[in-house]
C-alpha cells in the first residue's frame, strides 16, 4: 500500500527512526506476543532493580505510548 502511495507522490518515509533509553530498549526487545505485561515487568525489575520503581505505572505508560504513537505493537486478548 505504501509503495502505491509513493508512486502517487505522497511523502511516506521508508523507515521510522526512534531513540530509546536503556529501559525502553530492554522493554521493546521483550515484546514478543507471548509475554504478559507482568512478565516483562518482572524481567525489567530483575535486570535493573529498584531503579525502575514505580515499575508497572511506568511500564504501562511506555507500552501505551508505543501502541498509540508508534503503532509498533497491537493488543491481543
Amino acid at each position: 500500500i505504501q509503495n502505491f502511495f509513493r508512486k502517487l507522490k505522497f511523502r511516506i518515509p521508508l523507515y521510522k527512526k526512534i531513540k530509546l533509553d536503556e529501559y525502553g530498549s530492554f522493554i521493546f526487545l521483550q515484546i514478543d506476543g507471548k509475554k504478559t505485561v507482568e512478565e516483562i515487568g518482572e524481567n525489567l525489575e530483575s535486570e535493573y532493580g529498584d531503579a525502575t520503581h514505580p515499575l508497572y505505572e511506568r511500564l504501562t505508560m511506555y507500552l501505551n505510548h508505543i501502541y498509540v504513537n508508534c503503532n509498533y505493537i497491537e493488543r491481543i486478548n
